[in-house]
């Protein structure tokens, strides 16, 4: 799936993953998120999306995982930024079961549990603003991922 079949919305959802779970200086890492959180007036949702971000880089490099996370200048959709999105597009249909199956397949046994009451103020502050995320049907997700060795670098 490509970016231009993406709303602006979850264009900037999806480029905020991208610079969040990206393994760089967290202080240089919070002040750009800020600002653009800040300029699009969803500053509210900064916090806990820097939470959720936090989580699941930190559960991803004790699993030893690799995640499908592209760059932020990437048109490609990754397999488990799908997932991230997916995740607060279901808390904002209020489904909580369905963003619950979402995390589980990209975290360890437990972590959605972890990262679920930050993604639920996240997608809350998304709705107050007027911001609705849609679901996206990814027909890769059905399937297994690949191996780590298939896995491209962007």
């Amino acid at each position: 799936m490509s970016t231009v079949e993406i709303s602006a919305l979850e264009r900037f959802i999806l480029w905020s993953f991208r610079i969040g779970l990206a393994p760089s200086d967290p202080a240089l890492t919070h002040r750009l998120l800020h600002r653009a959180f800040h300029s699009v007036r969803i500053g509210a949702a900064l916090p806990h999306f820097i939470r959720i971000t936090t989580h699941v880089s930190r559960m991803w490099h004790t699993m030893q995982r690799a995640p499908d996370i592209h760059c932020t200048c990437c048109n490609v959709i990754g397999h488990d930024e799908w997932r991230l999105l997916q995740m607060l597009a279901a808390l904002q249909a209020r489904d909580v079961s369905q963003a619950m199956r979402h995390l589980d397949v990209v975290l360890p046994a437990g972590g959605s549990r972890r990262v679920l009451p930050a993604a639920m103020h996240v997608a809350a502050s998304l709705s107050s603003a007027g911001w609705v995320l849609h679901p996206i049907n990814l027909q890769i997700a059905n399937q297994p991922l690949p191996s780590p060795a298939a896995l491209s670098l962007h």
